[in-house]
């Protein structure tokens, strides 16, 4: 009977929440500027700092030679 109200009482809480706002919701979130998600930031120059791990597709580079990953911390 416990098992029972408690999961009631779980989708209820579920169905109330009507919006997610991840900019108020969660941390550190950066979809690259939007209105698409795309798993690179892109631009015509390398940005001048970075963090390890970040990827960076350079659009005026030429192809094969245009994706660029930071190994450490300011170092594409």
């Amino acid at each position: 009977m416990k098992i029972t109200i408690l999961a009631m009482l779980a989708v209820f809480q579920a169905l109330g929440q009507t919006q997610v706002d991840l900019g108020r919701q969660a941390k550190n979130v950066d979809f690259s500027g939007l209105p698409f998600v795309r798993p690179f930031r892109t631009g015509t120059a390398l940005p001048a700092t970075c963090v390890t791990g970040e990827m960076f597709f350079l659009t005026s580079a030429a192809a094969g030679s245009n994706s660029y990953g930071c190994s450490t911390t300011y170092t594409w």
